[in-house]
């Protein structure tokens, strides 16, 4: 698939695909064409403009709008900051410190999850070795949820990760295994499991994302929210919150950090 791309941003003539014997797995499913000289080609430019000429109609019948993170901005904020830093998460460096303190009650007993621990592996693709080289900052694996169990004192904390090396078990933090591309495996780790408050950090891509989102739908309990983080392609999420924001009883919001960074909110009503 990575040829395929590749060679078509160089533009070179089609007529060479057809020549090709490329494995694109399962593009064709949903982009394969008609023609009877259907090849790799169309399937993959379907698949690259689909979102962009979706989002153009979107545009058309209702333009979506963004937020600013302010609108969250609240006197815990400051507090919650300390703390990340304190625990060797990364969260305070877009501002999410502020829509975490809005969202989180320190008075009342809460089931959070957090899918994504924060893994260093260089190996593995949504490792956070390269803040060690970008930012001159090491985090410690499990920061945000030993966080959210001490800014919260009364709450009860899940975590998932697809390195098996840094699950653990704390006081008030249970963990375990989840591989975001494979729905099964989303599956077992929500079982019959309900929370209050559900967040995405893991893979941080596409479709990772619209896998723990739908798995995520029906485990949110009323009054609480899905976070999906890190978001950096705001216009897809415009398209899916065109879908999303008209399932009943969701509020959704796109939220700017002024930092390239965005992060999609769903409440259940």
């Amino acid at each position: 698939m990575y040829i395929i791309y590749t060679l078509h941003l160089k533009k070179t003539h089609t007529l060479l695909y057809s020549k090709m014997n490329i494995d694109i797995g399962r593009l064709g499913d949903s982009f394969k064409t008609t023609g009877a000289k259907d090849h790799p080609f169309f399937w993959v430019h379907g698949a690259c403009n689909f979102i962009p000429n979706m989002l153009k109609l979107v545009n058309l019948v209702s333009p979506p709008t963004k937020v600013h993170y302010s609108e969250f901005e609240n006197k815990n904020s400051e507090v919650v900051k300390g703390l990340i830093i304190d625990h060797g998460s990364d969260k305070h460096f877009h501002n999410y410190h502020v829509l975490y303190s809005y969202i989180l009650d320190p008075t009342i007993s809460q089931s959070i999850l957090e899918i994504g621990l924060g893994t260093r592996n260089p190996e593995i693709a949504s490792t956070m070795y390269f803040y060690e080289q970008s930012q001159n900052f090491v985090n410690t694996p499990g920061g945000s949820l030993r966080f959210f169990r001490d800014y919260c004192p009364n709450a009860h904390v899940y975590g998932a990760d697809v390195d098996r090396d840094i699950l653990f078990q704390e006081d008030r933090i249970e963990t375990s295994y989840v591989d975001q591309l494979d729905c099964s495996s989303l599956r077992e780790l929500f079982k019959n499991r309900m929370f209050d408050i559900i967040i995405d950090d893991g893979l941080h891509h596409l479709s990772s994302n619209l896998n723990t989102l739908i798995e995520a739908l029906d485990h949110v309990n009323v009054g609480g929210y899905i976070v999906i983080e890190d978001i950096s392609i705001p216009d897809n999420w415009l398209l899916i919150d065109f879908v999303v924001s008209r399932i009943p009883n969701l509020e959704t919001k796109l939220i700017d950090f002024d930092s390239g960074s965005y992060i999609y909110l769903i409440k259940k009503l």
